[in-house]
């Protein structure tokens, strides 16, 4: 399914219900981004070719290799966002990662949920 098709199928009528944490042009751009910057128009061959040069293993994402790092993937996110909006494209241009938001979400519900929930940092 197409970013649009999704956006349209789960957006207004379902707000409140879903929120999508949706990469383009695929997951790995937001691993990518916990190690480097990439802000020009990709494919997901190529960002899954970089990515295995920061994280080797190929889908398998070794997580404890991501720990600390998540402020800079957010930053490079949110920022690679706001360009694409200065340059009248949607959020969701190419490159993009909507992860982060999810990953806010998670973080608040965790402080919510008190200190006995909370089992480390990003």
């Amino acid at each position: 399914m197409s970013i649009g098709a999704c956006q349209t199928q789960y957006g207004s009528r379902n707000a409140r219900k879903y929120r999508l944490a949706i990469s383009n042009p695929c997951f790995e751009i937001w691993p990518y981004w916990h190690f480097k910057d990439h802000s020009s128009h990709t494919t997901g061959h190529s960002i899954q070719r970089l990515l295995s040069q920061q994280l080797p293993g190929g889908k398998r994402i070794d997580c404890a290799r991501l720990s600390g790092r998540y402020e800079a993937a957010r930053h490079r996110a949110r920022g690679t966002e706001d360009g694409h909006e200065r340059a009248g494209h949607p959020r969701s241009h190419n490159p993009s990662s909507g992860v982060w938001r999810l990953i806010d979400e998670l973080l608040k519900a965790s402080a919510r949920s008190g200190p006995a929930s909370k089992s480390g940092s990003l």
